[in-house]
């Protein structure tokens, strides 16, 4: 009963408020794998010793502008899934420790976009447009930046 009680509460902690958009949808699925071999088949050569990790794909953020007259912002949205190769499953603790700094790096960034404010429409469509096409190197630094603090 209790797992049921969680789960509930996991699945509704995801909907946003009535009226209230989501801006960030991150999913995480995890895979048990039967060896390191099968690890670092899938993470790579530079994990053939670690017991598991995790790999973000299908990382996608779409942006449009909202305003009027002298006052445009970013309206962000992302999305990615965060695939979690486990070994050992006492590392399940580490691996999701990673994906929340992710999570709160992206939340962070979604953030920051939504707050520079433009005086037209064509800068803020600019900016939108340069963070759109930077998104997938942003999430690479900060799997990066997690890895640093983490490793």
């Amino acid at each position: 009963m209790l797992r049921v009680v969680l789960v509930c509460a996991l699945i509704l902690s995801q909907v946003p408020a009535h009226g209230e958009e989501q801006k960030l949808i991150a999913n995480t699925r995890m895979i048990l794998l039967v060896s390191k071999t099968a690890l670092a088949q899938r993470c790579g050569p530079q994990n053939a010793h670690a017991y598991a990790c995790t790999q973000f794909v299908g990382q996608r953020l779409s942006a449009d502008c909202a305003g009027e007259n002298a006052l445009w912002t970013i309206r962000p949205k992302a999305e990615y899934v965060a695939l979690m190769y486990i070994v050992d499953q006492d590392y399940i603790r580490h691996e999701k420790r990673h994906i929340g700094d992710m999570e709160k790096a992206v939340t962070e960034h979604l953030s920051a976009l939504e707050s520079e404010r433009f005086s037209a429409a064509s800068s803020c469509e600019r900016a939108a447009t340069s963070a759109v096409a930077r998104f997938s190197a942003s999430m690479q630094e900060f799997a990066r930046e997690s890895n640093a603090q983490r490793h």
